[in-house]
């Protein structure tokens, strides 16, 4: 494999809806090229946060690109769980999650339906990946890393109670959303959190089936309505 060169990193001090926000940003600011963007991953969350208390469960939570977009709505946060594989991105999790003042249970391991140190792909360059299935081979990716994943019955009493109040779930695995979603089933039949999900390719069928298994209705987070062409993330809603 060709392994491309991993980006430089920061951490930068920006500003959503006057709340000061720490975070990772790459050196050549390829991705902040604009506060839009800042505004864009801010308003595309926050319309489906619980309108009271948040328990928020982050799965592939990378460098806390995604809890930074929390900032301005932490008055109403009562616990922030997260999951991150990759030791590199996990300490930058750490990191902004001090920064931000953001009290979280961080967890250095993947969910899966099984325990041990298992085959990931990885982009070096975009500094993301997931395990290594037929999902996500059906993409290019540069290098393969090992990390350690759990299932739920290896899951500790304590992170199972911290998890148990979740009512909004983030997953981006890369492929292997729906896959960590069934390991927390428990809760998603007990609490119908709001979810998150990434819409990786050939996972179509795996979100039809869940969303019929559990009851969850899918919006496309910028239209507000159901998706009528591909799009990068999605909303699943409980039915009620």
């Amino acid at each position: 494999m060709v392994r491309n060169k991993m980006k430089n990193q920061s951490l930068k001090e920006f500003y959503i809806m006057g709340c000061k926000v720490f975070q990772f940003m790459d050196e050549d600011g390829s991705y902040f090229e604009s506060r839009n963007q800042l505004y864009y991953d801010y308003l595309l969350l926050t319309p489906f946060l619980p309108k009271g208390d948040i328990h928020y469960v982050d799965i592939g939570a990378r460098n806390g690109d995604s809890i930074r977009e929390l900032v301005p709505s932490k008055d109403r946060i009562k616990s922030i769980v997260c999951f991150e594989p990759n030791p590199e991105e996990f300490k930058k999790l750490e990191i902004v999650s001090k920064k931000n003042g953001l009290e979280s249970s961080l967890n250095q391991f993947a969910i899966s339906k099984e325990s041990g140190t298992l085959d990931f792909v990885w982009d070096e360059k975009e500094r993301n990946g997931g395990l290594k299935n037929e999902i996500s081979l059906s993409q290019t990716w540069d290098s393969e890393k090992k990390f350690k994943c759990l299932c739920w019955e290896d899951f500790s009493d304590d992170l199972k109670m911290k998890l148990s109040k979740a009512n909004f779930i983030k997953v981006d695995t890369e492929g292997s959303d729906i896959e960590a979603l069934m390991q927390l089933n428990e809760i998603i039949k007990k609490n119908h959190p709001t979810i998150m999900t990434e819409w990786f390719p050939n996972t179509e069928e795996k979100i039809k089936e869940f969303c019929n298994e559990f009851s969850y209705s899918v919006v496309d987070p910028e239209t507000r309505k159901a998706p009528t062409k591909w799009c990068h993330n999605l909303i699943l809603i409980p039915v009620k």
